[in-house]
């Protein structure tokens, strides 16, 4: 049987799988969902973003409160204006890096409401969570070709985002975690 390929570029985004067609078609929906445009409006958030500090220090801001439960699992640290996503602690074992990614990235969806990460914030909010990586690309490129992380853009440029299966992974993933902690 053949791979099913399919490779798009929307604006800026571009979305490229092979795979099973069945994969590749709910792939390139989630891929779809996400590169939609929001609702026009000021809040991009739709919970939590608390106002920022007014003690003489106008570029401190506090975090968003945590969803229930989460709050054992992800911290946001606010530095210079940028909310990072950062784990308390880390995966152990052959590949505990793919699934730090995967939990940080279900952090900024589930936390910051945000379903696309740039490379660059995601290499800092690993960094500061303890993994000192350089590079996410070979840590990524298992989950992209088993269909649970999506990628746009290149380079520092580019971003990365959980599909529907990674985030039902990484939930699985992130409760197994919490329960040996």
């Amino acid at each position: 049987m053949d791979a099913y390929r399919l490779r798009v570029k929307i604006g800026t985004s571009e979305f490229e799988a092979e795979g099973p067609e069945q994969m590749v078609k709910e792939q390139f929906e989630e891929f779809k969902r996400l590169i939609e445009p929001r609702g026009g409006g000021a809040s991009v958030r739709s919970h939590g973003a608390a106002p920022a500090a007014t003690n003489g220090d106008s570029h401190q801001e506090t975090a968003p409160e945590l969803p229930e439960g989460y709050e054992r699992m992800f911290q946001v640290e606010v530095r210079n204006g940028r909310k990072f996503v950062r784990l308390h602690f880390l995966p152990t074992g052959e590949g505990r890096e793919a699934v730090a990614l995967r939990l940080v990235l279900l952090g900024y969806r589930k936390v910051l409401n945000e379903d696309r990460v740039r490379v660059t914030t995601l290499l800092e909010a690993l960094r500061s969570s303890g993994l000192p990586l350089q590079r996410l690309d070979g840590h990524a490129a298992g989950g992209i070709q088993e269909g649970l992380l999506l990628k746009g853009g290149t380079g520092k440029g580019g971003t990365y985002g959980l599909s529907v299966t990674g985030v039902k992974r990484a939930e699985e993933e992130l409760t197994e975690m919490l329960a040996r902690a």
